[in-house]
């Protein structure tokens, strides 16, 4: 960009702007749709409510039928940032059926009802809670829910079709998934170029022992910025381990932390002592 005086031919400023590439982590349409969503339900919720908010406990009973409908639909896919909103215009609907002066009005509530603001979500980390998805199986054949391998370790795989050491990545999970068999261990592949077609033909090989998932809308939430990434998350949903790239090395390591954990003992639940009469 250049400026120059008036009725002057010298340039007397220039300006030189430069971009540099910070990332190479691509934003995937899942990953706003997600955010609409959010949005989108806590509104319809906060416009439903309105009307029957002066009438308090009279009209508990259809607010409650709203609530509720909405946590249904929040139930099928991740949270984002602006799930933070919806908590704060639940806890006002409850106070509302309890017959109580209801929180301030719902135009705030993507601000922050009350003063608070949405608390911003991060990418998993070790000792954090590993953060839920449903992702679908390659193929149309159903979907997978974090949540509902509770109880079970799980490894996590993301990898791209695309890279040179796939093969030897996918190969190795599939020996980790056996390894798991009977220990309470599940291996979980997700794509990050589900539109390639080399994860059909690692489908066919793979079958039904290890399916293939869609994971290109995790790559925010999990910080996949290189693949393989590998988030090991033990029974209680808390992210154990993280490894990146491939190598003797991480291999090795991860396979440790695999061992390690499945050796661990069960926290087992405190005994039930009959009462004596």
């Amino acid at each position: 960009m250049e400026k120059r005086e008036p009725a002057r031919q010298d340039v007397a400023e220039r300006v030189v702007v430069r971009y540099e590439l910070d990332s190479s982590v691509q934003y995937p349409k899942p990953l706003y749709e997600d955010r609409v969503k959010d949005v989108e339900q806590t509104l319809k919720l906060a416009s439903g409510v309105e009307p029957l908010m002066g009438q308090g406990v009279r009209q508990a009973g259809a607010m409650g039928q709203l609530l509720k409908k909405t946590e249904k639909v929040f139930e099928v896919y991740p949270p984002t940032p602006y799930r933070a909103a919806f908590v704060l215009e639940k806890k006002r609907v409850e106070s509302a059926m309890r017959g109580e002066m209801p929180a301030p009005e719902p135009g705030r509530i993507l601000d922050g009802i009350a003063g608070e603001k949405p608390k911003r979500s991060s990418a998993a980390a070790v000792g954090s809670s590993a953060p839920d998805f449903t992702v679908p199986r390659l193929g149309g054949q159903g979907s997978l829910a974090l949540r509902n391998c509770r109880g079970s370790h799980v490894l996590v795989v993301f990898y791209n079709p695309a890279a040179p050491m796939t093969e030897e990545v996918l190969l190795q999970a599939q020996q980790w998934s056996r390894y798991g068999q009977g220990k309470d261990l599940t291996v979980l592949p997700l794509t990050v170029r589900p539109e390639s077609s080399s994860n059909q033909n690692w489908a066919r090989i793979l079958g039904k022992e290890l399916p293939i998932y869609d994971g290109s809308g995790l790559r925010i939430t999990y910080g996949v910025e290189v693949t393989p990434r590998l988030v090991l998350v033990d029974k209680e949903g808390t992210v154990r381990a993280l490894h990146e790239g491939w190598g003797g090395e991480t291999r090795q390591q991860c396979e440790e932390d695999l061992r390690q954990l499945v050796a661990e003992p069960n926290k087992a639940a405190p005994a039930k002592t009959a009462a004596k009469r």
